[in-house]
Parts: structure tokens; C-alpha cells; sequence
């Protein structure tokens, strides 16, 4: 997963917060051999221009990364097609994978894929000020055993924000 240096309004805040929000939030992610595509349940693919009302296929994808974890169940492997992605609240991630069938969420077949959160809310947070913990990260994790491979996150309120959540790979 490649993080990109915040920008708020324009301004670089430079790499060291998002580097130091990652060390910090992140400290216990794990590393855990993959799975065979043979045991994945499940695909979902999301496109910039497909519809949340699809069956979420290569040729009707769903248009939003949040309605896919909605539907993911464990096994299912999240394909996201190249562009840039710019919800307006966070991705909430509260469901979890098991140890025999992760989640996975990945770049559709290298594809660039780009999440970003300048439309979120407290993009840049005022300095000094907090805010709701579950609108913190454009990825926000409570859930267990998900993969996470090939997304470049960029703005938006920490990168990824995971808190009493495990076996997670990043």
C-alpha cells in the first residue's frame, strides 16, 4: 500500500504525520501466507462509474468501495478498477474475515487505484482540536482478518485508522 503526503487545501503536511499515524495506530498488523484464489467465497468489483444497485460483477460493478464491505462476507475478495475514489465520509470496515477466508481488498489487477479523503469531515481538523473517533482515518477498521493490497490513500483524516481490530495485513 503506497500513502501518499497529505494535502489539506493545497498545503503538503508532509509524510512524517501519516508515517507517525501508521506506526502509532497500525503497531500489530499481521503477516499471513494468502489464500488460494480456489478459496475465496466470493468477488465484488467496484468501478468509478458503476452503480451500488448492481450485482457488483466485472460487467455491473458496484459504484462505492462502502457498499461492497457492506456486502463482503468472509472469503470475498474486493476487486477495486483503477481511478480515484472521493467519498465523503469514511469507509468503515466493522465486519470481520476469519483465519481460513480473510477479506481482501485490492487493486483490480494493478490497476491505480486512489482513495481520497479531502471531501471528508475534518479534512484538515482544526490544529489542537479532536474529533469522533469513528470518523477518523478514510479507512477506518474494527473489523479482523482483512488484507488490504495495491490502494494509495491520500488527504483526508489519517490514512488508515484501525483500532481494537487483529490479523490484519496493511
Amino acid at each position: 500500500m503506497r500513502f501518499s503526503s497529505p494535502r489539506t487545501r493545497g498545503r503538503p503536511l508532509g509524510a512524517l504525520r501519516l508515517a507517525l499515524a501508521a506506526a502509532v495506530l497500525v503497531p500489530f498488523a499481521a503477516v499471513a501466507p494468502a489464500q488460494p484464489a480456489a478459496a475465496q467465497a466470493r468477488t465484488l468489483t467496484v468501478a468509478t462509474d458503476g452503480s451500488d444497485s448492481g450485482p457488483g460483477t466485472v460487467a455491473a460493478p458496484l459504484r462505492t468501495i462502502q457498499r461492497a464491505v457492506d456486502l463482503a462476507g468472509p472469503g470475498t475478495v474486493i476487486r477495486i478498477r483503477g481511478g480515484t475514489y472521493d467519498p465523503d465520509v469514511n469507509i468503515r470496515i466493522e465486519k470481520s474475515g476469519t483465519p481460513s477466508q480473510p477479506i481482501t481488498m485490492r487493486a483490480y489487477d494493478g490497476e491505480h487505484v486512489a482513495i481520497d479523503g479531502e471531501n471528508m469531515p475534518n479534512t484538515p481538523a482544526p490544529s489542537g482540536e479532536s474529533y469522533p473517533r469513528v470518523e477518523r482515518g478514510a479507512i477506518h477498521v474494527s473489523g479482523d482478518w482483512w488484507r488490504f493490497e495495491g490502494l494509495e490513500i491520500v488527504n483526508g483524516p489519517y490514512g488508515i485508522f484501525a483500532i481494537e481490530s487483529s490479523n490484519n495485513v496493511y
